[in-house]
């Protein structure tokens, strides 16, 4: 009798090995299917922010504020504030971009692509006129520290 107690123990311990396996790879994959979701939030959240950013540049008028640029034409108060207003949002763009690489929610190319977009922006004449002190801190407080260094390293 003891003998098939014992065997019946040993069958029990092994059923509950392959349970807590099957456990194992049963919340491996639920992370896994987890992580894809959050990628795939991740994109649409960017290619929101990016619809809401284009809709800004025509409401804000920033093609023609670009032309007159372009043109060396005097900006109107109005016009700077628009641009600068502008300008923070396709910052902030960047920066939740450069936030979500860092977490593995978007993949090194996304962000080589956001950041090549980042480097244009602060090149830009347009970003002189707004942030003409950048780098004594004029508009970096707004930003996390991380991301303000990215846009110094460009600016400089």
């Amino acid at each position: 009798m003891k003998e098939k107690l014992q065997e019946y123990a040993l069958v029990a311990e092994i059923i509950g090995g392959v349970a807590i396996v099957a456990s194992l790879i049963f919340v491996g994959i639920q992370i896994n299917q987890s992580n894809k979701l959050a990628v795939a939030s991740a994109m649409d959240a960017s290619n929101a922010r990016t619809d809401s950013i284009s809709r800004l540049a025509i409401e804000y008028d920033i093609p023609n504020i670009n032309l007159k640029l372009r043109n060396n034409q005097e900006l109107s108060g109005n016009e700077r504030s628009r641009l600068r207003l502008f300008i923070e949002t396709r910052l902030r763009h960047y920066e939740t971009t450069y936030f979500q690489f860092l977490l593995d929610l978007v993949d090194e190319e996304q962000w080589d692509s956001n950041y090549n977009g980042l480097h244009s922006l602060v090149s830009s004449p347009a970003f002189n006129i707004v942030f003409p002190n950048w780098h004594e801190g004029d508009g970096t407080t707004q930003f996390g520290s991380s991301f303000v260094e990215i846009v110094n390293e460009i600016y400089e």
